[in-house]
């Protein structure tokens, strides 16, 4: 955000060093009222535009938290980043979804490879993944909205033992 120092900035490699601020940092007068239309002006007039999203403007979603991608679990503690999503052992697949409100849910469903493995219809949305393995998987879990909307996300995981 700040003004980088003479001939040290030089992000195409071309040469050519950035000299003036980089404009990735919003400073305001705290006397105008952080929703004022003041501040917010648009492109046009070398602002910047809000826009509100909260639950109103969100779309529901779907989405595996537990396990993450690109990690390794053992017996179902998170070791950190790997190059590939290893779990050995057993563990928690969790699910979270993102609606207008949990009352909306229907269930959700845990699947592995496309078989299914468990039905929940309660938060927190989660299965415990303790049967035997010794290969790669595709886990995908399925959300179902009371308003007939179905939503899904899936991964791919090498499950051990």
């Amino acid at each position: 955000a700040a003004v980088p120092p003479a001939g040290v900035y030089d992000p195409e490699h071309d040469g050519t060093y950035l000299s003036a601020s980089l404009g990735v940092h919003e400073h305001w007068d705290q006397t105008v009222d952080i929703f004022s239309s003041q501040r917010y002006v648009g492109h046009s007039e070398h602002g910047i535009e809000y826009v509100a999203v909260g639950a109103e403007g969100g779309h529901p979603g779907v989405v595996v938290t537990y396990p993450q991608e690109h990690h390794l679990y053992l017996f179902g503690e998170d070791k950190g980043a790997f190059p590939f999503t290893v779990i050995l052992g057993s563990i928690n697949v969790e699910a979270h979804v993102n609606a207008k409100s949990e009352s909306s849910i229907q269930k959700i469903e845990f699947y592995r490879d496309n078989r299914l493995q468990y039905t929940d219809t309660e938060a927190p949305y989660l299965w415990t993944w303790n049967a035997f393995s010794f290969s790669k998987h595709a886990l995908k879990v399925m959300a179902y909205l009371e308003t007939g909307e179905r939503m899904s996300h899936e991964i791919s995981v090498l499950k051990l033992f």
